[in-house]
């Protein structure tokens, strides 16, 4: 394939970001700059502000020289977020997103997280427009259909008393056809798991469907381990929706049947009370909360842990923490919902559990039995070569020349 200008717009883009979703757009990103195609980003700083008042602790991502940064922010700040999110429109941006689509003339313009931007970024013009559904964004307020009471939405219906309740502006747009009316400028939507699929189909989405997996990176040499004690490890955000909770407790309570450690890497809003409630447990010595860490230091902590739970009690959709612990050729323990046991059913679905009693007695067993052959198994390399690694872009720019070849361009 020839050279490509390729334009990403994405609410984060790291170091400015949370999640799983940013990093996907950066390694992407990268992959695709090393191809030798050129790409564009466009983030939201405003966003990002809105949610962090300080500047990012980890800035460690060195840019490809084929990749430009279009980070967008607004005198009107507080104003631009609050608006955006509740009318769909970015109405201190527009102006430019149309110049930096001029400028650029992109051959793929390639939507992920929009949510500071809203749905009228999918109006925008380009040969080829597509849209990554990295959350439920498109179902739902909260992302992920998860309800004001912490429990699992499968048919969102009332949606704006479920916003208030959980304390944001309800979205204004969502009860009008806004969405339907932008979302038919896109030519393909990408699910990274079937599960995902098959909600947007079910809601109503007439748009063609494919699925490609998310994919990282193959890890480097991580050098020899930076804990020396047995651990089983959690990472990603510290908000109750992520099943933090439970997992703590379930530790807690096994701590005259297992001497494994604990170790949680993240932050987020629950980060204190986690802390104190670790302290109040005297369970400070096994269940160690590291926060945020570079990149060499977590893939140390993926490749000499026992296994990465992801005890996530809503729908995650393909995340990455669980495809960078397959890469580092540690298993992965998961909690039954969403599109978390599509990734580890190819492992083995004695490692899915649905309570969190279950989670204790699989960890028992796991550590007795399973886990001495299993991990750093050749099998567990073979799946992450063969469905999350970065042949995931070949089968992407596969997508782009079918449909290219299509349309006559």
């Amino acid at each position: 394939m020839e050279s490509l200008k390729f334009l990403f717009t994405t609410t984060f883009f790291p170091p400015y970001h949370f999640g799983g979703d940013a990093t996907h757009v950066y390694h992407f990103s990268q992959e695709l700059a090393n191809r030798g195609h050129e790409v564009h980003v466009i983030h939201s700083l405003d966003s990002y502000y809105y949610k962090n008042r300080t500047a990012p602790e980890i800035s460690n991502y060195p840019l490809h020289e084929n990749i430009t940064i279009h980070p967008l922010k607004s005198p009107f700040f507080k104003f631009q977020t609050i608006s955006s999110y509740i009318s769909g429109v970015p109405f201190s941006f527009k102006s430019k997103f149309n110049q930096i689509i001029k400028d650029i003339k992109p051959d793929v313009l390639h939507h992920h997280n929009i949510a500071g931007f809203g749905p009228w970024v999918f109006g925008l013009k380009a040969p080829l427009k597509m849209y990554t559904a990295h959350d439920h964004w498109l179902l739902c307020q909260m992302n992920g259909c998860l309800n004001f009471k912490n429990q699992l939405c499968y048919n969102p219906s009332n949606c704006m008393m479920c916003s208030v309740l959980s304390g944001r502006p309800p979205q204004l747009w969502r009860y009008t056809n806004y969405l339907k009316k932008k979302i038919k400028n896109l030519d393909v939507i990408i699910s990274p798991s079937e599960y995902l699929k098959t909600r947007l189909e079910n809601f109503g989405i007439t748009i063609p469907i494919t699925v490609i997996p998310n994919f990282v990176p193959e890890p480097n040499n991580p050098g020899p381990p930076l804990i020396k004690d047995s651990y089983f490890l959690f990472v990603g955000v510290l908000e109750k929706y992520k099943g933090i909770y439970e997992l703590i407790e379930v530790f807690i309570n096994l701590k005259s049947e297992m001497e494994d450690k604990l170790i949680i890497v993240g932050h987020g809003t629950e980060f204190n009370t986690i802390k104190n409630l670790i302290l109040k447990n005297n369970c400070n010595n096994r269940i160690i909360l590291m926060g945020r860490v570079d990149e060499s230091v977590l893939s140390n902590l993926y490749a000499y842990a026992n296994a990465v739970v992801i005890p996530s009690i809503f729908f995650e959709n393909c995340p990455m923490v669980a495809l960078e612990s397959i890469a580092h050729g540690t298993p992965i323990i998961t909690s039954d919902v969403g599109g978390l046991p599509e990734i580890t059913k190819k492992l083995t679905d004695k490692l899915i559990f649905k309570t969190p009693n279950h989670l204790k007695l699989i960890l028992i067993d796991y550590k007795k039995n399973m886990g001495k052959n299993f991990k750093k198994s050749v099998f567990i390399m073979e799946i992450f070569k063969k469905n999350y690694s970065i042949a995931n872009v070949d089968n992407y720019l596969n997508l782009i020349q079918r449909m290219r070849d299509f349309s006559g361009r």
